[in-house]
Formats: structure tokens, sequence, C-alpha cells
């Protein structure tokens, strides 16, 4: 897969085909309606969100999956219910499964600060 190169959220989920693009956009739009107080940029070449200057989550997607990562005390907080999506990376979530939505709102609803 390509490496994308943008300067904002927009230009990074719109360099994918539609299919994948689609599927970013949840993601963000999970996070923008649940933490509209959010901050949004690019960072290690992904999107990313911060709250009160601190880093919230990150999502990308590669050549078969997409990644969602956050801070590791959401990974701990959130382990049980990320079992099946959990990687040495943060969760991933293979391109022909269904994003797990309601985890990621709760991630994001329930973010240990």
């Amino acid at each position: 897969m390509k490496k994308v190169v943008g300067s904002t959220v927009d230009m990074y989920i719109h360099a994918f085909s539609p299919e994948i693009a689609a599927r970013l956009e949840k993601v963000r739009r999970i996070i923008r309606e649940t933490l509209p107080e959010s901050r949004d940029g690019i960072f290690y070449h992904m999107p990313a969100y911060q709250l009160l200057g601190k880093p919230l989550s990150y999502f990308a997607t590669h050549a078969a999956h997409l990644g969602f990562c956050t801070t590791l005390s959401s990974h701990e907080a959130f382990a049980e219910d990320l079992s099946a999506y959990i990687s040495d990376r943060g969760s991933t979530v293979t391109l022909k499964q269904p994003l797990p939505l309601d985890h990621i709102r709760r991630m994001v609803t329930e973010w240990p600060a």
C-alpha cells in the first residue's frame, strides 16, 4: 500500500478508495460527535485527535487492516472488550471485518484522562 501523505485529516481520508474512505470517515465521525471539542491533525502520518493537549486517538489504514490506537490507559481499561482486536500496535480490524463502532464510541466516551 502506498504511504499516504497529507497535511489534513480530509486529505488523508480522501487519498483512499471510496470504500476505505467511508470506513475511516465513520471512525472520525464517532470521535467528532462524541468529543466535539477535540482537535484533529496529522501526527505520525495518521489522523489524530487531542483533547486538553493530550493525545486521545489515532487511526490509519494499511494493506489489510484499519488501526485504531488510543492511549495505553484506554487499552488497559478496555482490554476485555478489545481482546479480539488488540495487536502490539493498538486495535486492528481487518478490512473484511465490520468496524467495532460501539467499542470505538465507548473508548472515546469513557476515555481515561
